[in-house]
């Protein structure tokens, strides 16, 4: 769960960063949530930081105190912590929210750096949410190329375009 929130702040400007990531078996064990719930602040804000620099995560400060990933990441950890049982917790606590848009605002509001597609994408990728679509400008893009009316500020009409789009949300048959 903590590997799927530090994802979701590390793509923020591009993937690249995330792949390098998924490939670095030392730097992930470095990171795992297990190695370090128990650091100190300052501590985890470096480790934080140098391994954003490792991957090359874009709008990353060298500055800790100006990196706004770094305090995301940071905030992210304690949030997660601060589950009685920490990521199972707060996995369970949004498996129990009604609606998808309840679980979207959800992240949205208790997730530093997380807007709604990363939301989405968190909750598609947990499995917590099969049919929405978490859309970026390059999709917006294709859509658009496509025929399909996408907004200029599409952010605030996410669920309206899926609901006028069904043929975008397909969940497949097992």
């Amino acid at each position: 769960i903590w590997q799927h929130i530090l994802n979701q702040v590390i793509v923020v400007g591009g993937s690249a960063a995330a792949d390098k990531l998924a490939k670095n078996e030392d730097l992930k064990e470095k990171i795992s949530y297990e190695n370090i719930k128990a650091l100190d602040e300052r501590k985890l804000e470096e480790i934080i930081n140098e391994m954003l620099h490792e991957i090359n995560a874009r709008y990353t400060s060298d500055d800790i105190a100006k990196c706004r990933k770094t305090k995301a990441l940071v905030y992210n950890l304690k949030m997660l912590m601060s589950f009685r049982h920490g990521p199972k917790c707060f996995l369970r606590r949004i498996s129990e929210l009604k609606s998808k848009n309840i679980k979207i605002n959800y992240l949205m509001r208790t997730m530093s750096y997380f807007k709604s597609k990363g939301a989405r994408d968190f909750l598609m990728e947990l499995g917590l949410e099969k049919n929405a679509i978490a859309l970026d400008t390059r999709i917006t893009n294709i859509l658009r190329c496509v025929g399909i009316d996408v907004p200029d500020d599409f952010i605030r009409d996410y669920d309206k375009i899926e609901r006028e789009n069904k043929i975008l949300i397909y969940t497949p048959k097992v």
